[in-house]
């Protein structure tokens, strides 16, 4: 099965239902279906089969239906975090080699802040008011046909590149095929409870994973309404208007909704069930959720190299009052899907034993991405003997309930964002009194995680933590710098190879 046969099926049995909704916009399923496939074909005019193109730009009904037109065509989409810096987004577009660049009018500073930078991209499309030298998207997709493009598919084509940061300091592109694609819609429609009456507002950017769980939703034949970028009062707003009944947050998003001083304002007894993700929910938020919203919470657990979700911690399994063993799995990412197969090992790769030893998770599915792009040792790393292995580390319960504790690549989350500290330590050396720098994660109420920076200094050197913000601010996303910076006088602890201990470091420097 391809992604244009799930518009099709959607557009056969749900024609006149609203699929997709979007500040004023909407788009029945036959609607979407026909705007897709016209992208499709438009796309295919300046571009060959197996092409990349790469979008740069908040969420809008253009681009959900590019998640389907370009595959449809035999192209690959590239979905760019918008919230990189112009250095970051030229390495992706390429690093994937798009001959084709869409961008939203409210990026184009960033588009053409680039230009001469991504010598490949053959073609500029806009989204919006467009200036000279580019296509207008609305225009151009407006003159070609709405019917399927006569391309021959195959389930292991890549559909999607989505790109997630790296120890090495550089994004990786995994690469998600129609296979992985449709694999994920069907285990996440069995595993959960999506149906063709379901309401859905999607506040996570598109440009992450969590985006396929939108697109999941139209699968089950459901409407989806996008928000630009999340606003607590917009979501209240449009869960009393639409009667929304399925939705989902960061549990940073999560925390500005309940701190908002709307929240009794609206009505929000449509709500079915809300989910959860991308990092970890506080369980005294979780606890204070349950108490406003009811027992509608369930936490999604995946990553991109699976396509997203591949465990659930399903509403009735949200336990509040009773046996300590029951309540304490509010801290649990829940079980496996159906057709997923996840389990906890040890450095041997055997399941750890219940209740207390720790291992890494591991994962093997149809979801489970091709590779990543253009780096095999890296995949091989990555995907061993048919296995994903996540970086996450958990411990099991003796119900095989899972619970994640930590993470064996010393990753950060903030936010609901992915943060590797090689990435952001790389960028500090850059400033020449620099002579050790280590990066750790901090707890942070609002955001999850923070970001700190711990420096030696040169001797008879000099900066300042307003120096280190900035050299960041010019070359890193703004949830990727430093929140503090701490200058030490001692070297920074290290093993006897010479490499940082991360460890003593989080326990010296790892609190507020």
């Amino acid at each position: 099965m391809f992604l244009s046969e799930v518009i099709d099926m959607s557009a056969r049995r749900y024609p006149d239902k609203e699929a997709v909704c979007f500040e004023g916009n909407r788009f029945t399923f036959s609607q979407f279906k026909d705007r897709s496939y016209s992208a499709a074909n438009a796309l295919l005019s300046i571009s060959r089969r197996g092409d990349r193109v790469a979008i740069l730009g908040e969420n809008c009904h253009q681009y959900a239906e590019l998640y389907f037109a370009a595959p449809s065509a035999g192209l690959t989409l590239v979905p760019v975090n918008y919230r990189l810096v112009e250095r970051e987004i030229a390495y992706i577009i390429n690093d994937c080699g798009a001959r084709v660049f869409i961008v939203t009018d409210d990026y184009l500073d960033r588009a053409e802040g680039i230009r001469s930078d991504i010598p490949d991209v053959e073609h500029f499309l806009c989204i919006g008011k467009t200036p000279q030298g580019m296509i207008d998207y609305e225009d151009f997709i407006a003159r070609f046909p709405t019917h399927k493009p006569d391309v021959a598919l195959n389930e292991k084509d890549v559909a999607w590149f989505i790109y997630t940061s790296g120890t090495t300091g550089f994004p990786k592109g995994a690469m998600l095929t129609h296979k992985n694609i449709i694999s994920k819609f069907f285990n996440l429609t069995l595993s959960g409870d999506n149906t063709s009456d379901d309401v859905s507002m999607f506040n996570f950017p598109l440009f992450h994973i969590a985006g396929s769980s939108a697109l999941s939703l139209l699968y089950s034949g459901a409407t989806v309404h996008l928000t630009r970028k999340f606003d607590p009062e917009q979501a209240l707003s449009i869960i009393e208007k639409e009667k929304v009944t399925v939705t989902s947050f960061a549990p940073t998003m999560f925390n500005f909704l309940m701190r908002h001083p709307a929240l009794d304002k609206y009505d929000t007894s449509s709500i079915r069930r809300i989910g959860y993700g991308a990092s970890a929910m506080p369980v005294e938020l979780l606890k204070a959720g349950i108490e406003r919203f009811g027992g509608v919470f369930m936490q999604a657990y995946g990553l991109t190299e699976s396509t997203g979700t591949v465990t659930l911690l399903k509403s009735d399994e949200h336990v509040t009052d009773g046996p300590e063993k029951l309540v304490r799995r509010l801290a649990s990412c829940g079980k496996e899907l159906m057709n997923v197969c996840v389990r906890v090992v040890n450095d041997e790769r055997n399941d750890v034993e219940p209740d207390g030893q720790m291992g890494e998770i591991v994962v093997r599915s149809e979801s489970v991405m091709q590779g990543y792009w253009n780096k095999p040792e890296a995949t091989a790393e990555t995907i061993v003997n048919g296995w994903l292995h996540t970086g996450d580390m958990a411990w099991v319960d003796d119900e095989g309930y899972i619970f994640i504790t930590d993470r064996r690549k010393d990753m950060i989350v903030s936010g609901g964002e992915n943060i590797y500290p090689r990435e952001v330590e790389e960028v500090i050396y850059r400033h020449p009194s620099v002579m050790e720098a280590a990066v750790i994660g901090y707890p942070d109420e609002t955001w999850g995680e923070s970001v700190r920076a711990i420096i030696k200094l040169k001797d008879g050197s000099g900066a300042t933590e307003e120096e280190i913000l900035e050299l960041c601010r010019a070359n890193l996303a703004g949830y990727k710098k430093p929140r503090s910076v701490l200058f030490v006088e001692e070297e920074l602890p290290k093993n006897p190879t010479g490499k940082i201990l991360k460890k003593a470091l989080r326990e010296k420097y790892g609190k507020p």
